[in-house]
């Protein structure tokens, strides 16, 4: 029997450009692979442009509650201030790598990641087009719900996979400086997530989140690891390619039956912003074969679900298994995510 008490508050394409027109939109077809960024338009009766917004911002105010805040006076001054805002928005322990060949270690490593990538949009940079009278087709990957009335959602960035970027820069130049740094942060965190030993993010809903949560002044924190008596970390076998799965349970010191949940990656995906949860698990009447992997009833077996939520993390559904099988523990764990199927695995624990 299981009694869980959770506190749990929680896109290659090819382009060919052959002509350009100054005075007719050229549509420019990016695959469904393409990551980028997406603006709201809004026109007035004269079919004139009177304001483009980052749909992370739009989102974050009239679907979320959240108010936008001041970070900068400078495009450059808010996306470094926002750099920093994500810093700790998942543990990159298990999950991060640096661009620019220097050294850095855990949660370090996302910032210098960002600021890396987000040079080329204050330089004159080759993998950065900026294209006037085009029409950027929009990708798939972001599930939007909802837009205002009488207004239009525009693709405005295509980033592509290889880093090359191309840019809608007549919605641009209409962007206030707030919606322009908005969006440089949307491209580098998104096209960070995505790369293997981030997460292989598929769509850009946590991205936008995350931009518009930190846009409104929030602030990640990264849970602290418990310091308990007993602890065991449980991971998939041959994870080189930053597909796998890693976990660590923590028995309390007080009670055999409770134990702590400590999740760094789920199937290649780094939780952003979900707080851990806290979980009551009895399995014949003691959890002690959690730490040993050694058990005695044949065929008995049990698990336990709980949602990943958070400021930003909002669409996980996790469970663990716990089997016995010829007196040996086998740990099972699942995770599913909107705009995804169901990824399951067997996890070998380090006792």
């Amino acid at each position: 029997m299981i009694n869980p008490i959770i506190t749990l508050v929680g896109i290659i394409f090819l382009i060919n450009i052959q002509t350009y027109a100054s005075n007719q939109k050229i549509k420019l077809t990016g695959g469904v692979d393409g990551g980028g960024g997406k603006v709201v338009v809004f026109k007035d009766e004269k079919n004139q442009i009177t304001k483009v917004q980052l749909l992370d911002l739009w989102e974050a105010e009239y679907l979320y509650g959240l108010k936008p805040v001041k970070l900068g006076n400078t495009v450059q001054e808010i996306v470094d201030n926002g750099i920093l805002a994500l810093k700790n928005s998942f543990d990159a322990r298990f999950g991060s790598s640096n661009s620019d060949g220097e050294y850095c270690e855990a949660q370090d490593c996302i910032v210098k990641n960002l600021k890396f990538s987000s040079k080329k949009f204050f330089s004159d940079n080759s993998d950065v087009k900026r294209l006037h009278g085009i029409e950027l087709i929009q990708t798939n990957d972001s599930f939007e719900l909802a837009k205002p009335k009488n207004a239009e959602i525009h693709q405005i960035v295509n980033y592509r996979p290889d880093g090359k970027v191309l840019i809608d820069q007549d919605l641009l130049d209409l962007m206030d400086i707030e919606n322009q740094a908005a969006l440089i942060l949307h491209e580098i965190y998104y096209s960070y997530l995505r790369e293997p030993i981030s997460g292989f993010e598929i769509n850009s809903i946590r991205t936008r989140r995350s931009i518009g949560y930190v846009l409104s002044g929030g602030i990640f924190n990264l849970d602290k690891q418990p310091e308990f008596k007993k602890s065991v970390v449980c991971k998939t076998q041959n994870d080189s390619f930053g597909f796998g799965s890693r976990i660590s349970l923590f028995q309390n010191p007080s009670y055999d039956n409770f134990f702590s949940v400590y999740i760094y990656k789920a199937h290649g995906s780094s939780l952003i912003g979900s707080y851990q949860p806290f979980v009551s698990f009895n399995f014949s009447n003691s959890n002690e074969f959690l730490f040993t992997g050694d058990c005695d009833n044949a065929g008995s077996g049990a698990a336990m679900m709980f949602n990943g939520n958070g400021p930003v993390e909002f669409d996980h559904i996790f469970k663990i298994e716990f089997k016995c099988e010829n007196k040996k523990l086998k740990t099972f764990f699942t995770e599913t995510k909107q705009g995804s199927k169901e990824f399951n695995s067997e996890l070998f624990c380090e006792y």
